[in-house]
């Protein structure tokens, strides 16, 4: 569709058809950047947020003496947004690190 669009462009003396092409294609590419714009912002939102909450769990670790080492730092990495969140509501309210599922 963009090759035609093009084409269509850079014809001297473009049909109707092709002016509708060209006009849709630019519409079509326009929704395209909005929406990934749209996306990558709240992938950046998400991203920040989930920081955040690291930081916050490291905060909170720090300020109740709980250690934070290699093992913790790297399931702090590998969660999401609602796994962190819920740690560091268990970390504030037991003042130490939950114990593993399954143990």
């Amino acid at each position: 569709m963009l090759r035609w669009s093009l084409e269509a462009k850079q014809s001297p003396n473009p049909s109707q058809a092709d002016l509708e092409l060209i006009m849709n294609t630019e519409r079509s590419v326009q929704q395209w950047e909005r929406r990934l714009l749209h996306q990558g912002k709240a992938e950046g939102k998400a991203e920040g947020k989930a920081e955040g909450l690291r930081v916050a769990i490291a905060d909170l670790c720090e300020a109740f003496g709980l250690a934070l080492g290699p093992s913790e730092r790297a399931a702090l990495e590998a969660m999401g947004l609602d796994e962190l969140e819920a740690l560091r509501q268990a970390i504030k309210q037991e003042r130490r690190w939950p114990e593993a599922k399954g143990r």
